[in-house]
């Protein structure tokens, strides 16, 4: 287990977890494939929705560790954002649908979007919050 936040002592900032809702539909998919984006850009690092829902205890306490927490949704139902909030985590949320993205259930749609649709969240985002994201074996 990383003890608090030791893996992320490369640097000066902050430790920004970016979850996404990856549900069954354009907009899910979006959601992650944004979130992919978004840590390959350097503006955090993904967190895994799925095992912090399933309790398992060093994805919540990295959660709980982190100086900020990032929730990209693909509707309006938020589903990632309340599996933060029933762990008693307040995340930024970010809703694809909200963005101009109509959702439908074919999967592939939208992929040309991921780009615009990254830059848009990033243009959400707390500029003040110097993020940085982890070294290799940190925990997540």
């Amino acid at each position: 287990m990383v003890d608090g936040k030791d893996c992320f002592c490369k640097g000066e900032g902050n430790v920004r977890i970016i979850y996404a809702c990856a549900g069954a539909s354009n907009v899910g998919q979006l959601s992650n494939d944004v979130a992919v984006e978004l840590t390959r850009r350097g503006e955090g690092r993904m967190g895994c929705l799925v095992g912090l829902a399933a309790n398992v205890s060093t994805m919540v306490q990295n959660a709980k560790a982190a100086d900020s927490l990032l929730v990209i949704d693909g509707c309006g139902v938020a589903c990632a954002r309340k599996v933060l909030e029933g762990k008693g985590l307040i995340p930024d949320s970010m809703i694809l649908t909200e963005m101009g993205v109509d959702k439908d259930y074919d999967l592939t749609a939208g992929k040309d979007r991921v780009h615009q649709l990254a830059t848009k969240v990033t243009d959400g985002l707390d500029k003040s919050i110097n993020i940085i994201t982890p070294g290799k074996g940190c925990g997540f």
